[in-house]
């Protein structure tokens, strides 16, 4: 252990680690240098020669961040020489910078505000005339003014090395120097908005917050982002009761520092064609109504099914009801009594003809879905499960089945990635953040997929075919691939849940990581919901429970007088139209309510604004449903909420706070023995989905339109 040390600001420090650089060993001792480029999720640049430091005995300042350790070397922060010197940097890079920090978007968390107060000179010497530049359009996310730009380099590394999207880059040599894309084009990365978090000055900021806000304005809230699967961390800056802007909460084992620009942009999706009243369908015409009147007749219908076997009766009897009605609201009294009666004086005998349908939407918390299952149990009549996700869900009897097998810090380590049946950049896009990374730090480590093809700029990513055939080939040995899987260490397998049964058939004693795009495949599966009938029947007298359902309406119900269709959403869409009766629920940000992510952990998302009107927690409706049908129509006790929700998570579902991370040994890869069929027709296939438009709130986002727009015109990602 001899000379195992250096010095620094004349202290003594013992190192361990002799691959840091100085800044790195700086930051370690909590010793403050300034800098514009580094960034340590990002290569080293060198370009801003903001983190000057002194070395005893050599002939002139070094940059901290490209400068390796040596055994006894004397490192100073705070000498004169490196005060005078980052003085000089600081004055030479605002040659250029204009005067607009009132104006600019970034005051208040510029990077270049704070540096020049603390570092900077107290007057400057430039008399000449600024150099000015064209600002760039790239499109309708990032907003710039390219005259601001320090040439850090940040925004080109990312787009490099995270976003793998090479679109950026510096053009032009000394004054001339300018950064942008090459040909006229827009940032098509799906996670292309962590630029305006990167850029330490006012060049790129974000344009749908332009001019909206001031960061000592707002006040932020925790959340996560429900669009993903991964449930990132989230920060909601919010301008009084609005949101302004969507920021990533840095999180070392989920997200890191990134978020997708799905959650970061469509909040003004919240805003639009929302639900706001419980809604009643008389003569074709909705009219607005209290929740006391809306659960009173609801009660009142499925009495009223339940007794008669002709909605035809029904219709024309609520016609005849309703019919003094004028305005847009319902006047209550007269009919309360009216429900009351009824309720109390019909007997009624279970109807087996009664089928209840429930249509389970996306963007459902866990705790939701399970009162759904618990309403089923309690409902007079046959319950049947439909879903909204065209996915094929997994086997649910063994969590294996579709949970995550492995830690995202675990994939850093893998020398070969074989996916199948799923795009990880465009349907998993901060999953693939983490395997890029991988391929960056590892030019041996390869990307084998098997399913669409997707645009690569990396010669370690390989397109293996789309058949089954191809999969087995590699499997079997028979590949001029596979013999990177014998000599790779580590092997992660990430697979979609449409090959998972295929998989697990030829590959018995392997284990496969199987993934969806959201938590709702996983929330139905952790409920054991995905084995539930689906089967529909437009001849029977049917009740459909729509729960934030966004497909399609389902054609046999259609005009069907022996349907009641009761809906419950945040936004008005055709099955909300085509419904009898509307129940307005809160989106992700106007209530606390449990997700579960990948690897099957609760993740609780935080109340940011109020909510609209008189909508409500779909969980409290569903409670409040539950105990009136036990109560008016069983004749049984209500149950507790709050025995519900604590029998939900300690005696229900214990697994759900427990991690296992199972990880994938690749010595039993080649160990199954199979034939390949020619005949094998299986298509590693992922659905050529609209990445932009995946659920009910991008679909009212005006800048989630626009990016379809673009991306559409230019035959993207679709």
């Amino acid at each position: 252990m001899e000379n195992n040390f250096v010095y620094v600001n004349k202290k003594k420090v013992e190192i361990r680690d002799w691959t840091l650089t100085v800044f790195q060993l700086c930051e370690t001792l909590d010793i403050k240098i300034p800098r514009f480029c580094y960034h340590d999720k990002l290569s080293i640049a060198g370009n801003c020669r903001m983190c000057l430091i002194e070395v005893e005995g050599g002939p002139k300042p070094l940059i901290a961040c490209a400068t390796s350790l040596n055994k006894g070397m004397s490192i100073l922060t705070n000498s004169v020489l490196v005060k005078k010197a980052r003085e000089h940097v600081l004055e030479f890079l605002l040659i250029n910078h204009p005067l607009d920090c009132p104006i600019c978007d970034q005051g208040g968390e510029c990077d270049l505000q704070d540096q020049s107060l603390v570092y900077g000179s107290d007057k400057g010497r430039f008399i000449e005339l600024k150099r000015s530049v064209e600002d760039k359009n790239l499109g309708p996310l990032v907003k710039t003014v390219m005259t601001r730009c320090i040439h850090c380099t940040r925004c080109v590394r990312y787009m490099e090395e995270i976003a793998s999207d090479g679109i950026l880059g510096t053009m032009g040599r000394g004054k001339d120097t300018e950064i942008g894309t090459y040909l006229e084009s827009n940032l098509t990365s799906e996670i292309s908005g962590n630029v305006i978090d990167l850029c330490p000055v006012g060049a790129l900021t974000s344009k749908p917050y332009a001019f909206t806000g001031r960061p000592w304005e707002l006040t932020s809230i925790e959340s996560i982002d429900i669009y993903d699967v991964l449930l990132s961390s989230i920060r909601i800056d919010l301008k009084g009761s609005e949101i302004m802007r969507v920021l990533p909460k840095q999180n070392k084992y989920i997200n890191e520092e990134w978020i997708t620009d799905v959650v970061r942009f469509n909040y003004d999706g919240l805003k639009i064609e929302r639900l706001a009243f419980p809604m009643l369908k008389i003569n074709d015409s909705f009219v607005s109504c209290s929740w006391n009147f809306s659960y009173l007749y609801l009660i009142y219908l499925l009495k009223f099914m339940l007794s008669s076997s002709d909605r035809f009766v029904y219709k024309m009897f609520i016609s005849h009801l309703f019919s003094d009605i004028n305005s847009s609201f319902v006047k209550e009294d007269d009919y309360i009594t009216l429900f009351n009666n009824f309720i109390y004086t019909t007997e009624f005998v279970v109807n087996n003809k009664l089928v209840f349908n429930f249509f389970v939407g996306s963007l459902l918390d866990v705790y939701s879905i399970f009162l759904v299952k618990e309403f089923s149990k309690v409902v007079p009549g046959v319950s049947y499960f439909n879903f909204e996700l065209n996915e094929t869900f997994p086997n649910s009897d063994f969590r294996k089945s579709y949970v995550f097998q492995e830690s995202l810090v675990d994939i850093e380590n893998s020398d070969l990635f074989l996916i199948s049946g799923i795009n990880s950049k465009l349907d998993l896009p901060l999953l693939h953040t983490r395997i890029r990374k991988q391929l960056l730090s590892n030019v041996n480590s390869k990307l084998f997929y098997f399913g669409r093809y997707f645009d690569t700029n990396s010669d370690q990513i390989k397109h293996c075919g789309v058949g089954i055939v191809n999969f087995l080939k590699f499997l079997s040995g028979k590949s001029f691939l596979s013999s990177y899987a014998i000599l790779s260490k580590k092997i992660s397998n990430i697979s979609s849940y449409q090959s998972s049964e295929l998989l697990n058939l030829f590959l018995k004693n392997s284990m496969f990581s199987f993934v969806s795009k959201n938590s709702d495949v996983i929330h139905i599966s952790e409920l054991g919901l995905n084995n539930k009938n689906n089967v529909l029947s437009s001849s029977c007298n049917n009740i459909n429970f729509f729960l934030n359902y966004n497909g399609t309406f389902p054609v046999d119900f259609i005009n069907n007088y022996n349907t009641v269709n009761i809906c419950f959403g945040h936004h008005a869409n055709d099955v909300v139209m085509r419904s009898d009766l509307v129940f307005p629920i809160n989106s992700f940000v106007e209530e606390s309510s449990p997700f579960m992510n990948l690897y099957g952990n609760v993740c609780w998302t935080r109340q940011a604004v109020e909510k609209v009107g008189l909508s409500a927690k779909l969980s409290s409706i569903l409670m409040h449903m539950i105990n009136n049908i036990k109560f008016y129509l069983l004749n049984s006790n209500s149950i507790d909420s709050n025995l519900v929700f604590f029998d939900f998570f300690s005696l229900k579902l214990p697994q759900l706070f427990i991690s296992d991370f199972l990880l994938f040994n690749s010595n039993n890869l080649f160990t199954t023995k199979f034939g390949i069929n020619s005949k094998d027709s299986f298509m590693f296939v992922n659905k050529n989905l609209n990445y932009y438009e995946q659920n009910i709130i991008s679909r009212y986002s005006l800048v989630m339109n626009k990016l379809s727009s673009i991306n559409r015109n230019n035959n993207g990602n679709f």
